[in-house]
């Protein structure tokens, strides 16, 4: 089970993981305390600082992945070390890339929605904090947890843009239902094609 859908089972979302990650240094923001008083109800906080079951959370999530992990102990000062992005760090990375896709397709980085294969007059794109928290909702609703299929499923829209981001993602108000859920669903790896040649068999 991989850390998010752990994260879900224990039936909490990133907002509780950012109260536990920052349990120190919390803002004085209504919301949060409503969620600090859930995490403590249900023991990941004792008193005010994290359990066992909070802090297993917290350093499930804070791991560091070794690039190396067979060197001579007097070259451990230099071994490098990569630290995993946090998930508003992977949402602004996730961004820059379809800002990078659409301009290579469109030569804008914020092109219009096309429809009927002609250009309309709404924006195609959010912003990064709209993303993260389109993104959050979808992730707590569906428990779809493989970033790497949801970045993939958002770049390969990119050349539809047949609806808002947003909307293919999680639709919202009297709308139900998620587009994005269900490319998710039937997901199927493409792999790349292989083109033989004659010299291939001689």
């Amino acid at each position: 089970m991989i850390k998010e859908e752990f994260l879900f089972a224990s039936g909490l979302d990133f907002n509780h993981l950012y109260v536990l990650q920052n349990i120190n240094n919390l803002p004085e923001v209504n919301r949060l305390t409503g969620y600090y008083n859930i995490l403590k109800a249900k023991g990941y906080i004792d008193g005010e600082v994290l359990s066992d079951k909070g802090q297993e959370i917290v350093t499930m999530f804070n791991i560091i992945n070794k690039n190396e992990e067979n060197v001579d102990n007097n070259k451990q000062n230099s071994e490098e070390v990569q630290k995993p992005l946090s998930f508003s760090q992977w949402v602004a990375e996730l961004h820059r890339k379809l800002q990078d896709k659409l301009l290579n397709l469109t030569g804008s980085n914020s092109p219009n929605l096309v429809f009927d294969g002609k250009v309309q007059k709404w924006p195609y794109l959010c912003g990064v904090l709209d993303l993260e928290g389109k993104l959050k909702k979808f992730i707590g609703k569906y428990t779809m947890t493989d970033l790497e299929r949801i970045e993939k499923l958002l770049l390969k829209h990119c050349e539809i843009r047949n609806q808002k981001i947003m909307r293919y993602i999680i639709k919202e108000g009297n709308e139900k239902g998620s587009d994005m859920a269900l490319d998710y669903e039937n997901y199927v790896e493409e792999k790349p094609k292989v083109i033989l040649t004659k010299k291939d068999f001689f």
